[in-house]
């Protein structure tokens, strides 16, 4: 057929190609902030984690225990 009949579905088929793109591209983005916003939470409960473990261990230094009393 002549070219000017192929236009049309030329044109749109482009425009298929360009939204599928802009979908993956927007697919991509979200996946990435997912991974994000799962590493930055995992990374604040180790920090809380890490702190509470510390604390932990300053109050059995600092609190007496039962066992420690019994000994004495």
């Amino acid at each position: 057929p002549p070219r000017s009949t192929l236009f049309p579905y030329t044109t749109l088929f482009r425009s298929i190609i360009f939204l599928v793109i802009v979908i993956v591209i927007v697919i991509i983005i979200i996946i990435i902030i997912i991974i994000v916003i799962i590493v930055n939470v995992l990374v604040q409960s180790y920090i809380i984690y890490v702190k509470l473990r510390a604390l932990a261990i300053v109050c059995k230094k600092i609190i007496p225990t039962k066992h420690s009393n019994h000994s004495s």
